[in-house]
């Protein structure tokens, strides 16, 4: 439950790191240092191990044919360690040892209404109280519990209406699926309550998504995935022709999107920055640690297209770009988790999830979950 609240320390250590790095030692080594992968895992394994590979790649070519171009020593280690500190927490949710035999769907599902109970209690405190235990509930007037940056907190509360919702489908019990539904719309206030634009964007983009997904959807037809996955390509295609028809209107609420808290135009100098930045090093980039040149500085990139570019590459981005392709496919058939997606991605377009846990949990949730309701529906 400690997972999202990084502000949650002991020293340089995270309760939620050390608990996640003992138990994996703990299965990888109980079970004689095997990994049995379960499919719903296998993308996000696969991107990770690309995108490390490429990265180090990157950093290399950065080193000994670039002088160092780009980040820092201290950029390196940071975001390296973040990096393979995600990739171990994945190989743990995505080895078959760590659940004992019990489904991985009951796992996900617990962790997820203990994230919506915790929040919620948190949410109902940040009205009387600024803090419990020395640790924020509020940043300024926004809600953001027990983190060091609104977003961090922000960009699970878009999420989590969704899954919830989708989890409520599943249950029998009217009572649970009553505090399910409830803890989805108390969500939706803690997103709104954050006072990020991308938040907002993420339930308002999330909710239309699900909405004509659920046009469209038929229940007890033969699923199929490959007819729903264009038909859903095509609704953010012709949402995005929509926007760019009505630009003018939409170019206010788009500005904040991208650009909140940006300064006077800076985020966009930094965007275009780190792209002919990018550009110089395009194949595998310069490796963990690199960002966008800013002045006589560098600066974290603030978008996660753009810093999977600038580490590892144009081969990076396109195993990036893979893993969101097979979530969008495994999702198609179910409205409530691509909402759930949909609102994820508009973080990830509009900030930098590569080192925020919580979001990959998310991501990967929404991965088993679809698996689950697909094997179910075929009988499996």
């Amino acid at each position: 439950m400690v997972l999202p609240f990084t502000s949650l320390r002991m020293s340089a250590f995270g309760v939620g790191e050390l608990v996640i790095l003992f138990v994996f030692a703990f299965v990888f080594l109980g079970n004689g240092c095997r990994i049995l992968l379960l499919k719903p895992a296998k993308p996000f394994l696969f991107f990770w191990i690309a995108f490390l590979f490429f990265s180090l790649l990157g950093f290399i070519y950065n080193v000994f044919f670039l002088g160092f171009s780009s980040g820092r020593e201290y950029s390196f280690i940071f975001d390296g360690l973040s990096y393979l500190f995600v990739f171990l927490t994945i190989a743990l949710f995505g080895n078959a040892y760590f659940y004992s035999g019990h489904p991985p769907y009951m796992f996900l599902r617990n962790i997820f209404i203990g994230w919506g109970v915790v929040f919620s209690f948190l949410y109902a405190l940040s009205f009387f109280f600024s803090s419990v235990l020395g640790l924020p509930l509020r940043y300024h007037d926004y809600f953001s519990p027990l983190v060091e940056n609104v977003h961090q907190a922000a960009s699970i509360t878009c999420v989590m209406p969704f899954l919830l919702l989708h989890l409520l489908k599943d249950e029998q019990s009217f009572l649970l699926k009553f505090f399910l539904f409830s803890l989805s719309i108390a969500f939706v206030f803690m997103a709104i309550g954050s006072g990020s634009t991308k938040a907002l964007m993420g339930v308002v983009v999330g909710g239309g998504i699900s909405l004509v997904a659920l046009l469209f959807y038929r229940p007890g037809e033969q699923h199929r995935p490959a007819i729903k996955f264009v038909m859903v390509v095509f609704v953010f295609f012709a949402a995005f022709v929509f926007v760019i028809a009505n630009f003018s209107y939409f170019n206010g609420f788009l500005e904040r999107f991208f650009l909140e808290n940006d300064g006077g135009g800076a985020r966009a100098i930094l965007y275009r920055s780190g792209f002919n930045h990018a550009i110089e090093s395009f194949l595998v980039g310069y490796g963990p640690g690199s960002h966008a040149p800013y002045g006589p500085f560098f600066s974290d990139a603030h978008n996660t297209l753009l810093t999977v570019m600038l580490q590892s590459g144009f081969l990076g981005l396109f195993s990036f770009f893979i893993l969101i392709v097979v979530l969008l496919y495994r999702s198609a058939d179910n409205f409530f988790l691509l909402g759930a997606l949909s609102s994820a991605l508009m973080y990830i377009i509009g900030g930098d999830v590569m080192r925020r846990l919580p979001i990959w949990i998310l991501l990967l949730g929404i991965s088993y979950l679809a698996f689950y309701c697909r094997s179910s529906n075929e009988g499996g």
